[in-house]
């Protein structure tokens, strides 16, 4: 399985991430490439200084601080859902699929 990019939804809730998990599963998409990640702790770094997140931190690559915005929407209380793809059409079709499974914001991070 060779790996392309990967897309990302936010969702509201972790039982709306699930439930476009299944929707990707039975549209043929391979579970092991699909991730949902939701706040479970806190953000290490940002108790390092307080009121401050990851990409706020001085010295921290751009890419890094354009990744970061799917940690603030998992603080936030939104959840992430990632796919790995392995072509551009995929991507472009996971998207799809994830818009209609109510992401509310479908992006795809640099590399």
């Amino acid at each position: 399985m060779s790996h392309y990019q990967q897309i990302a939804g936010v969702f509201d809730t972790p039982q709306a991430a699930e439930h476009a998990r299944a929707g990707l599963v039975q549209a043929g998409i391979d579970a092991r490439r699909i991730a949902i990640s939701s706040a479970t702790l806190d953000d290490a770094i940002a108790g390092e200084n307080p009121g401050h997140t990851y990409e706020n931190q001085p010295g921290q690559p751009r890419a890094d601080s354009a990744a970061a915005r799917y940690g603030a929407a998992v603080r936030s209380g939104s959840c992430v859902l990632t796919v790995d793809t392995e072509s551009a059409g995929e991507g472009r079709r996971i998207g799809e699929l994830l818009r209609e499974g109510g992401a509310r914001e479908i992006t795809s991070p640099p590399h």
